[in-house]
């Protein structure tokens, strides 16, 4: 049976993703991690 990866390891993937490219998956990676959602401005 595999142990699936620390937290802090999953946030800090979380982190390097890129907003855009994962849509609306992007908030709900955060809400399943617990973290609060990024906010994003058009202009970035």
């Amino acid at each position: 049976m595999r142990k699936s990866a620390p937290k802090e390891l999953l946030i800090e993937a979380y982190n390097l993703l890129d907003p855009y490219e994962c849509g609306d998956v992007y908030d709900d990676i955060a809400d399943d991690l617990g973290v609060p959602r990024k906010v994003h401005s058009p202009d970035e």
